[in-house]
């Protein structure tokens, strides 16, 4: 009887280990991805990448940095000095690729935040290499 109770205990941990184990992977498309980026020939210092007052990476030339989220809005800025607030709207299983560059000369050029496209940021990583 010890046996059968075991055996029915267990059968019942892995029906139910099953059941949320398909719960998670549909819900892996429930995020979506951000892939800052910036060009081996952006010249000057690296930018220091920031969200809600908060420095995420300091990306230097020929750097990328990623990031997984849930859908929704967020705000960065490529450089706090700038005081220009890139807005992006995430939706699941989307992937946004942004570019991190410098508008207007390399002197009195500001860092600026861009939306860009797969191709451009693979060229980027490629030029990097």
């Amino acid at each position: 009887m010890k046996h059968l109770t075991a055996i029915v205990f267990v059968g019942i941990l892995l029906f139910f280990a099953c059941f949320s184990a398909q719960g998670q992977t549909s819900g892996g498309d429930a995020t979506a991805k951000l892939v800052f980026f910036r060009a081996s020939d952006d010249g000057g210092r690296a930018y220091s990448l920031t969200s809600q007052n908060q420095e995420l990476v300091k990306l230097k030339k020929g750097e990328k940095f990623e990031q997984t989220l849930a859908p929704g809005t967020y705000y960065y800025m490529a450089d706090p000095s700038t005081k220009q607030v890139f807005r992006i709207d995430l939706v699941a299983g989307q992937t946004v690729y942004v570019k991190a560059s410098r508008n207007g000369s390399f002197f009195d050029g500001q860092p600026t935040l861009q939306i860009s496209t797969a191709q451009e940021f693979q060229q980027s990583m490629a030029a990097a290499d």
